[in-house]
């Protein structure tokens, strides 16, 4: 059995000025670490070693029925999950690089036989320094790197909506964000996500959310190259 090896977080990169204030540019082998980045494959590193890529490939899609209401309630910041399928759905996913963050933007459509379906979230690294994929409507999870032999491990710590809130003063407009962190026992739970070497090119993506009560309430697996 693998052993999952938590990554501390390195130092900060230089800052790109093309990059917000307060963001800092993501780049994962920074923040895993010179030797966990050493001990992957080769090809894993090359898939996440810029945020310029296109893969492509067939996922099974399952949920439990607590999954699919889940599904269906996401589809309000603009359906970061595909609906539920029992048969093969073909799949591709682009990454590019998002200026405003310095992280990239993940675009997954699932290309059902009577339409595709498109999904898009941003992973950059916040103002604190931890890793976040932004989903929709100011909801962001966040993320822990970790990694086995052969595998990169993106593992959901918490979840959190970021509100803009501004105000006027002596003629001008001040503003700032308010974070409103959810519970872990709320929906949907915690998001484990795999990219597992194949070699000859290929990797395997598992994601699974579990629940703190209700369990493994969605499960995506595909290969792709």
């Amino acid at each position: 059995m693998s052993t999952l090896v938590h990554c501390p977080r390195s130092a900060p990169a230089a800052r790109d000025p093309r990059v917000s204030p307060g963001y800092q540019p993501l780049d994962y082998a920074r923040m895993l670490g010179a030797d966990a980045w050493r001990r992957l494959p080769a090809d894993v590193r090359g898939r996440f070693a810029s945020h310029d890529a296109l893969w492509t490939g067939a996922m099974t899609l399952a949920a439990s029925r607590c999954g699919r209401w889940v599904v269906q309630v996401l589809r309000l910041i603009g359906a970061p999950l595909p609906p539920v399928s029992a048969e093969l759905v073909n799949a591709t996913v682009c990454i590019e690089p998002d200026p405003a963050t310095g992280g990239g933007r993940w675009t997954r459509r699932y290309h059902f036989p009577r339409r595709t379906i498109e999904a898009r979230s941003v992973k950059c690294v916040e103002p604190g320094g931890k890793l976040v994929e932004r989903l929709g409507i100011g909801l962001y999870m966040q993320l822990d790197l970790r990694t086995d032999r052969d595998a990169l491990h993106f593992v959901s710590t918490g979840y959190y909506f970021e509100i803009p809130v501004a105000w006027p003063r002596r003629g001008t407009i001040h503003g700032t964000r308010l974070r409103l962190r959810l519970p872990s026992w709320w929906l949907p739970g915690e998001t484990h996500v795999v990219h597992r070497d194949l070699g000859h090119g290929r990797f395997r993506f598992t994601m699974t959310i579990r629940h703190k009560w209700l369990g493994e309430i969605l499960r995506h697996d595909g290969v792709f190259c």
